[in-house]
């Protein structure tokens, strides 16, 4: 018999947001996550995805009410955008109008409450570059960063925005002699200390599968000595107590 090939089969590009979905449906993992983004701990967490109409079929990541008072969206980035604060927001747009049980409600004499919106962003991936990298793990993007400028045109009489939305950004993106490192030798960036959560070991998953599926068309990513594609990976994450309930399937 002749030496057999091995097949290394192309990653689905909607593969990761899949797995995303799949680390929080644990409820478990739903309290970790929201603990650790509020400071709190929930009681009660109830899960309200929507699926806004600008995005067609799309439903955004994960997204729940805490204690019936606190509205939580998380989204996982695989790209940077700095569009990214207009796009949650209209999910939240959407998330609020949802809970509504009759539109004739916004214009009764009642005031109508909303659970108070939280928004944040995952943002996974590589870059080639230190210098493409934030400060930290953690910074804020503002919607009001996308208004065009009328400063140079009013001077100090300039009218202020009435809308805003602030995005909570959690920035596990990595260089690739980092995610190499932590291939090999099980090695974090020390900017990582801090989150040892599943938000932190899902950038793991995403950032090191991106990188052996990167080894196959580009010369710059070198190819680990320990493993050699996506399937050997992911043993080598369940080996590390990485995820342990999900890899095992």
């Amino acid at each position: 018999m002749g030496k057999s090939t091995r097949q290394v089969m192309p990653v689905n590009s909607k593969a990761k947001d899949t797995f995303f979905k799949k680390v929080y449906e644990s409820e478990e993992r739903q309290r970790e996550l929201v603990s650790f983004l509020l400071g709190i701990e929930g009681r009660d967490i109830s899960l309200v995805n929507v699926r806004p109409v600008l995005f067609g079929n799309k439903e955004n990541d994960f997204s729940c009410v805490c204690d019936g008072v606190i509205y939580v969206l998380t989204e996982e980035q695989s790209s940077v955008s700095p569009n990214i604060a207009y796009c949650l927001l209209e999910y939240a747009v959407a998330g609020l109008r949802a809970m509504l049980d009759s539109e004739e409600l916004l214009y009764s004499s009642t005031r109508v409450c909303f659970p108070v919106p939280k928004l944040y962003v995952l943002q996974v991936g590589l870059e080639k570059k230190p210098s493409q990298l934030p400060e930290g793990v953690q910074y804020d993007i503002h919607l009001s960063d996308s208004y065009l400028s009328v400063v140079e045109k009013y001077g100090v009489d300039a009218p202020s925005p009435d809308l805003e939305a602030i995005v909570h950004v959690y920035d596990f993106r990595m260089l690739l002699d980092e995610i190499l490192a932590y291939i090999e030798d099980g090695v974090l960036p020390e900017r990582f200390a801090a989150y040892d959560n599943s938000m932190r070991n899902y950038a793991l998953v995403a950032n090191g599968i991106t990188y052996m599926q990167r080894t196959l068309r580009d010369t710059k990513c070198l190819k680990p000595k320990n493993v050699a594609d996506v399937a050997e990976y992911l043993s080598l994450l369940l080996n590390r107590g990485v995820f342990v309930d999900l890899l095992s399937e």
